[in-house]
């Protein structure tokens, strides 16, 4: 159990550094309509796109993958639940409005531009615009579903069949969600497109699928025929923005990536890892400041700064609110 676990830390380490990465180029993707900027990356748009594709697949999948532990204890689901609004959900509304609402009131953001206490009431209590924590209520929403389905649907029947039939019917409904819901709230539009992945990553588990062992003359061949075709479906969706190529892409991505990433670790991956959830928490906010206040700062300059200096602030913030008493921010 040691070795699986080390190679989900690495997985979440990547992932967060996705995120990371994602918040801290958005503002020279073309999709920053809040502040104009003198500089720009070559080809940051497409760095973007494709990180768009593996970020938040993989994102959920690491949720789900961990929720297999939670399914494995002795809990009620009242228990579960009451966990979760701890972990998640006070996090929401603590973050929400004493970080993201003053850090984008002070970045001049429009959508901000009214009272302190009108953005907490609509942009965060009503999710009205609750910026990078959308993730947050969306994942309580989909940890409550997929323990009633697995925990108590799929306890009841115990069969591999009724886990596939499971994984197949939320691949239809986030397709659907996604072309389909643009209309309605985006918290219910992602819960729906978002349920596949978090199972994808339960399933990887539960089988696990991600248990490859390098001895085994097939991994290679595995490992490099799932980057291939990640790859090609990757350049098909630059071309042609459909949701099946992007579904394509993005499975075989998480697909790849739970093959390859080596079941060692060290203590550095160990350390991010450790410090993820603060750090998409508290980083991205400062982005838009920095961007507010250096908007004609050297392109690449930027980007290093809001990775490694800003990176760095968040996982310091971090430390320290787990050692105060008030770290029940970070939902610990």
């Amino acid at each position: 159990m040691h070795e699986k676990n080390m190679k989900i830390e690495n997985i979440r380490c990547l992932a967060i550094f996705l995120v990371v990465l994602g918040h801290s180029i958005i503002m020279y993707s073309g999709k920053f309509h809040f502040i104009d900027t003198r500089y720009t990356i070559w080809a940051v748009k497409e760095i973007k796109d494709t990180i768009n594709v593996l970020e938040m697949p993989l994102f959920m999948s690491v949720s789900g993958f961990v929720f297999y532990y939670s399914l494995r204890k002795t809990i009620g689901l009242k228990k579960f639940l009451s966990n979760k609004v701890f972990r998640i959900m006070v996090p929401y509304v603590l973050i929400g409005c004493f970080w993201v609402v003053p850090t984008r009131m002070v970045a001049g953001v429009r959508s901000f531009g009214n009272s302190f206490q009108y953005n907490i009431v609509n942009k965060i209590l009503f999710m009205e615009d609750s910026a990078h924590l959308w993730y947050l209520p969306c994942l309580f929403v989909i940890f409550t579903i997929m323990y009633i389905l697995h925990k108590i649907i799929g306890k009841q029947i115990g069969d591999k069949s009724f886990d596939i039939g499971v994984l197949i019917a939320l691949f239809f409904v986030s397709i659907i969600a996604k072309e389909k819901f643009t209309e309605i709230n985006k918290v219910i539009q992602r819960i729906f497109m978002y349920l596949f992945w978090f199972d994808l990553g339960f399933l990887i588990h539960k089988y696990e699928l991600y248990n490859f062992k390098k001895s085994d003359k097939n991994y290679y061949v595995r490992s490099l025929w799932y980057i291939m075709v990640c790859s090609f479906c990757m350049c098909i969706y630059f071309g042609w923005r459909s949701n099946y190529v992007y579904y394509a892409a993005a499975l075989f991505g998480v697909l790849g990536i739970y093959s390859i990433i080596p079941q060692k670790t060290n203590k550095f991956f160990k350390f991010v890892s450790k410090n993820s959830y603060g750090i998409y928490l508290l980083h991205s906010p400062m982005v838009w400041v920095a961007a507010r206040y250096m908007p004609d700062i050297n392109a690449y300059i930027m980007v290093l700064f809001n990775v490694v200096i800003l990176g760095g602030i968040a996982i310091g913030m971090t430390c320290l609110l787990r050692k105060s008493k008030l770290k029940f921010i970070i939902g610990e």
